[in-house]
């Protein structure tokens, strides 16, 4: 069992890039290489475990500057 971590005083959070789009990513609090392979392959249904599409007009993140699995604060 992992220890969560506390939220950074600023309210942000820490996680994942787990995929790019054009104006959004999905990004996670945990990088889970086998999960994220089923997820990729459409086996956990729906979507990653905890993650949330985030609209790059709400942060202030350029995405060309991002690789998937680079850990990020929003």
């Amino acid at each position: 069992m992992s220890r969560q971590k506390d939220p950074p005083r600023n309210g942000g959070k820490e996680g994942y890039v787990i995929q790019k789009y054009e104006t959004t990513f999905l990004f996670a609090p945990t990088w889970e290489e086998e999960l994220l392979e089923k997820y990729e392959e459409s086996k956990l249904g729906i979507s990653y475990p905890n993650a949330i599409s985030v609209n790059l007009s709400d942060v202030d993140i350029n995405l060309d500057e991002i690789e998937v699995g680079q850990p990020i604060r929003v």
